[in-house]
């Protein structure tokens, strides 16, 4: 059974939210044995402004804005099914918590009638992810999504709780006298994931994510996150036995292997993350939210999102086409972005 998976971060430092769509799909068979059925393959849209009539009109959730506790930020996320199969998506929003009733932000949803989405009755509470604990919400997308087609907005925006601040060294959660951490310091992130299965062989939405993922799953669960080299090294070298491994990069400045394990999927956590490979090759990878500070080649097959390049970038796409997502080249005029 062919699954899918988008993961994107909202990450706020000193009170300045920045996001990067960090979406991935999977659209080849996981592990042996099983017989291919078809693409599967989804995208996650994030908009400041959006207009389902106009989608020219929509503008692409801004990075870096200034943000303020008790004030609304606009981010409205829709999914797009840019596969050949009907998919059943769902979408997964992730929380900072300082414990029951203590979350970061609270979220404002699609309350539309009729809009397709079902939100679960209560987060999953207190879900340790890279040490910070989260509470996560939960909205299915009951329609089957069929190709070439993107869902209504599930999230709308979200509002950073008044009680949210730093002490100087960290951010906490003032109840009262009492201050509490949150378990980070220069940042935290609201993490947006969306995931999809093959609707075709399944009668509904929960059926299928509940054969296709399992109970009690979330898409965290399987995320190696690295700070350092020699994290994202050891990460890339366990990710030869496992086709989908994901790697989240925090802040920092990283060098991959000219040609990447195949199935491989990295993804920005933090602002100021460069990538700084010439050369890079690889069958069915993603990257997402990254900058290339050299003009980079690429080899292969996979897609590129949210992703900024310095000095430009060519490819050759040697085994399926080349994706990419709101990227943006800095060779080209300012306003211009590639779009799939």
């Amino acid at each position: 059974m062919k699954k899918a998976l988008l993961i994107c971060a909202v990450v706020i430092t000193l009170l300045a939210a920045v996001s990067g769509t960090i979406a991935y799909f999977t659209d080849t068979v996981e592990g042996y044995g099983q017989a291919a059925s078809g693409e599967l393959s989804i995208l996650q849209h994030e908009y400041d402004v959006y207009d389902a009539a106009n989608p020219a009109a929509c503008t692409p959730y801004t990075q870096g804005q200034m943000i303020y506790p008790g004030v609304s930020v606009n981010k409205v996320v829709t999914v797009e099914n840019i596969g050949k199969n009907v998919a059943y998506v769902r979408t997964f929003i992730a929380v900072p918590t300082a414990g029951e009733g203590k979350s970061l932000a609270e979220l404002s949803v699609n309350e539309a009638e009729n809009n397709g989405w079902v939100w679960s009755d209560a987060p999953i509470p207190g879900q340790s992810i890279d040490g910070v604990l989260y509470d996560i919400y939960v909205a299915t997308y009951t329609t089957p999504l069929n190709p070439g087609k993107t869902t209504t907005p599930s999230l709308m925006g979200y509002t950073v709780s008044p009680k949210v601040s730093q002490d100087g060294t960290e951010y906490v959660w003032r109840d009262g006298s009492t201050l509490i951490p949150l378990g980070t310091s220069e940042s935290f992130n609201i993490l947006v994931a969306t995931e999809a299965s093959q609707a075709i062989v399944f009668e509904n939405a929960n059926e299928a994510m509940l054969e296709t993922f399992g109970k009690d799953h979330h898409p965290w669960q399987t995320v190696v996150f690295a700070a350092t080299q020699d994290e994202l090294d050891t990460a890339i070298a366990n990710a030869a036995s496992d086709y989908n491994t994901r790697i989240g990069l925090y802040k920092g400045t990283y060098t991959l292997p000219e040609t990447l394990p195949n199935g491989i999927r990295i993804f920005a956590m933090d602002t100021d993350v460069e990538i700084t490979n010439a050369t890079l090759s690889g069958y069915d990878i993603e990257i997402d939210g990254v900058v290339f500070p050299n003009a980079l080649f690429f080899t292969g097959h996979g897609s590129f999102q949210e992703v900024t390049f310095i000095a430009g970038y060519t490819t050759n796409p040697t085994t399926g086409e080349i994706l990419f997502d709101h990227c943006i080249d800095k060779t080209a005029p300012e306003t211009t972005e590639n779009q799939p």
